[in-house]
């Protein structure tokens, strides 16, 4: 509906027999190199225990360097038909703005790419409502693309920095790596972050 590689989404709040579409509030954000986004890409949707809904997604410029990684919020009751800001205050479900920066490069050699979302909606767990972001990182000028993640433990408003987490592997990452470490694997793409009991999380990823 707004032209070229513009996430939307769509609900259902009768068990999938009649939908709404919308699109997140990602397209006011200003990003590195001082204008909005060209385009979003990589999509993400997770519920926390309380119903509160939250999409992520990456902006990007088509012939610049600048990407974000972002999230917006949906307030439970609202049940994901529209999105707004994470950050708490009187009007947060009145403002698309400020959204949630997990990343946010004006660097041509760094892309953020493939992220996906997920939220630890056990009630019980000690992590509980926890949000937790994982993507690739290529930087060409290193050579690689490790696995990197991040966390907010306030609603999507503040993200922690990212550190990688896809490690090393002296019997399957031999070659390739644009790391110190020849073993490390840093040739990868696709995380799925998953949470488990306890709020323990797993990644599974595709290292080549």
């Amino acid at each position: 509906r707004l032209g070229y590689n513009h996430c939307g989404f769509d609900w259902s709040a009768d068990g999938g027999r009649t939908w709404g579409d919308q699109t997140p509030p990602f397209y006011e954000l200003v990003l590195g190199d001082g204008h909005v986004a060209d385009a979003c890409s990589d999509p993400s949707v997770t519920f926390d225990s309380k119903g509160n809904a939250y999409i992520g997604g990456l902006l990007f410029d088509i012939n610049a360097a600048a990407n974000a990684m972002v999230v917006a919020k949906s307030n439970a009751g609202i049940g994901g038909a529209f999105f707004h800001s994470p950050a708490p205050g009187p009007f947060q479900q009145y403002s698309g703005m400020p959204l949630g920066i997990v990343a946010n490069d004006n660097d041509v050699n760094i892309l953020n790419d493939k992220g996906l979302m997920v939220a630890d909606a056990n009630a019980g767990s000690p992590k509980a409502d926890t949000l937790y972001f994982v993507w690739t990182r290529f930087n060409d000028a290193k050579g690689d693309s490790p696995i990197v993640f991040s966390q907010s433990t306030d609603g999507g408003a503040t993200w922690s920095t990212g550190v990688e987490i896809s490690g090393r592997n002296p019997t399957l990452c031999t070659t390739g790596s644009g790391e110190t470490d020849k073993n490390a694997c840093d040739q990868d793409q696709g995380p799925d972050p998953v949470v488990g009991a306890g709020g323990t999380g797993y990644v599974a990823f595709s290292n080549a």
